[in-house]
């Protein structure tokens, strides 16, 4: 029988109103369905997506459960995790032949089940229908595509089973105590991010921001669970547990070649985004003496709580003396940052208002991706132009390698040498491939290039690979050599103030450069006499890999290396001995 529902509520009229995507310029009609697709890129389609969301999802679930009065609710959630993941699993598959399947097949009709996208538009929920109809009777042209739709479909079920796991066992231990079907879903569904919450306007700003309203639903979220006195504790708690973990971690880490404790060389985004365990250098052997003791574990921690975790971090980095005072505020002023900010957190300002289907452009022009690392190489200052071809890591898919070497070749004009008309670095190329075909992208390559490794008899770096990256980290050259690099321009920009003010004739000036800034005035001779150094092995270098002698090469970067770590040395003996 036909029934007519009236609503009143001005604000629910204009939500239902809106569903359609007609009720949207073709603008951002399309630009809601490019997010929607890198969304499910990045999430319910990354097969990677289940370590890290599980771990933030059970961090953050535990925590919000100390909200209830049920004793010893957390502890029994945790044990029914497991089994509630396994049911969850069967039950998106359509199955009710275990008990835990038939719990998540009444959690799902009571409103409990979650998803990444919310509510499809009309449009959206036709095309599937008719794609669906299509996959009943499939031509041999389309079977390739339905199998393509099964492998994605067993990533997806997967990732959605992860994501209702812990709230279905959450749901199955509120109606044990007594909760209605309704209140137990709606309990489950608020337990950690709500991503089918959203407000009026929810819909066009996740069109220009991705994850917009997934950021915002957990920001409000939190805030409202630090109401409690219990959650309160919780994240004092979390900030000693932090400051005994920094501690321990460079007791653990020890002092590099150069004098700086490895576990200060983790970049300041692991730090911020994981809890980082080191790895003592004995459980290597021998092979923990090659410079690599810079080796840890990571566990993702849950977005807003790691502002916590981060302030601990920070403290004990100050008494350690490792930062400054004004670092440590910037520190946990960028941790809050990309913690709350709606938007997201980007290295450059530019990239952190631009929407994002600008994102690659800008990120490209600026040479920096989103965690202010350098996509290609850069040519050193007063050097011969390097075609952007021959701009790339040491790390880089061999597949982007000799795609950009052919493309620079391609109308017989360029080569190692020289720039051609088509000149694209392989970084930019990767960097391309990871942001327009996310999770499934970068999981592929990244699968492709360690068998490749391993096929070839040598040892893949183990944070490029699969799952293993999530949850494993060490230092490599790069950092090292970063850190020079911070050192030279500190130096080299101290000299420069020197100038001016001796141009000036501002002797007050040059008397308090020369107290803040003793360390860097020391170091003036020996930054002279490393940069000629490296500048004469640079060309050799150079020569050396347009020759193709792999040996000579990395003889010539070892001999680079040691002369970078000489110098980083000194300068932290002076910062010592000057703190």
């Amino acid at each position: 029988r036909e029934q007519h529902i009236q609503i009143h509520h001005k604000g629910l009229q204009r939500a239902l109103k809106g569903l359609g995507s007609d009720q949207v310029n073709i603008v951002t009609r399309g630009m809601m369905r490019l997010n929607q697709t890198l969304s499910w890129l990045y999430t319910s389609a990354n097969p990677e997506f289940v370590v890290s969301n599980f771990s933030r999802d059970l961090q953050t679930a535990m925590v919000h459960l100390t909200e209830t009065e049920i004793d010893g609710i957390r502890r029994k959630v945790l044990k029914d995790v497991p089994m509630a993941i396994k049911g969850a699993y069967k039950g998106l598959q359509g199955h009710d032949d275990t008990e835990w399947a038939r719990w998540f097949q009444e959690y799902s009709d009571a409103g409990g089940k979650i998803s990444f996208f919310g509510l499809r538009d009309i449009d959206q929920q036709k095309a599937e229908l008719q794609s669906m109809l299509k996959d009943l009777n499939p031509s041999n042209m389309r079977k390739g595509v339905v199998a393509l739709k099964r492998v994605r479909d067993l990533v997806d079920n997967m990732n959605m089973a992860v994501e209702n796991g812990v709230r279905l066992a959450t749901y199955r231990q509120l109606r044990a105590a007594g909760l209605t079907k309704a209140k137990a879903a709606s309990a489950a569904r608020e337990l950690t991010v709500n991503f089918n919450r959203r407000g009026e306007w929810g819909a066009y700003m996740n069109s220009f921001y991705l994850f917009y309203n997934a950021g915002l639903q957990g920001s409000v979220r939190m805030l409202k669970a630090m109401r409690n006195k219990k959650v309160r504790r919780i994240a004092f708690g979390i900030v000693s547990v932090s400051i005994a973990m920094d501690i321990m971690n460079r007791m653990i880490g020890d002092e590099d070649e150069d004098g700086k404790n490895v576990y200060d060389k983790i970049p300041h985004w692991v730090k911020e985004r994981n809890l980082v365990i080191m790895l003592p250098k004995w459980l290597f052997g021998d092979d923990g003496k090659e410079g690599l003791q810079g080796r840890y574990l990571k566990i993702p921690l849950p977005y807003g709580y790691n502002v916590f975790h981060g302030f601990g971090q920070n403290i004990s980095s100050l008494v350690f003396g490792d930062l400054k005072p004004e670092e440590a505020m910037a520190n946990l002023a960028t941790t809050a940052m990309n913690s709350f900010n709606p938007i997201g957190g980007t290295a450059t300002f530019l990239s952190q208002i631009s929407p994002t289907i600008s994102d690659p452009f800008v990120e490209i022009y600026t040479n920096t991706d989103g965690l202010g690392r350098k996509i290609m190489p850069v040519d050193y200052p007063g050097s011969v132009p390097t075609p952007d071809s021959q701009k790339y890591w040491s790390t880089v898919n061999p597949l982007a390698r000799d795609a950009a070497k052919h493309l620079n070749a391609f109308l017989g004009e360029g080569n190692e040498a020289r720039a051609g008309t088509i000149d694209i670095s392989p970084e930019t190329m990767e960097y391309s491939w990871n942001f327009f075909f996310g999770g499934p992208g970068s999981f592929l390559q990244r699968m492709q290039t360690t068998v490749q490794t391993l096929m070839a008899g040598e040892r893949p770096d183990p944070t490029k690979v699969p799952f293993v990256r999530r949850v494993y980290g060490e230092k490599n050259r790069y950092v090292d050599r970063n850190l020079y690099y911070d050192i030279e321009n500190a130096v080299r920009l101290t000299q420069k103030e020197f100038k001016h003010f001796k141009a000036n004739g501002d002797k007050a000036a040059i008397a308090k450069l020369k107290v803040d800034r003793r360390a860097e005035f020391e170091m003036i001779g020996t930054i002279h006499s490393t940069r000629n150094a490296l500048r004469q092995l640079r060309r050799s270098a150079k020569h050396y890999k347009l020759k193709g002698r792999t040996q000579q090469l990395k003889s010539t970067e070892k001999k680079m290396d040691t002369l970078m770590t000489r110098a980083r040395k000194r300068y932290y003996s002076l910062e010592r001995k000057y703190r």
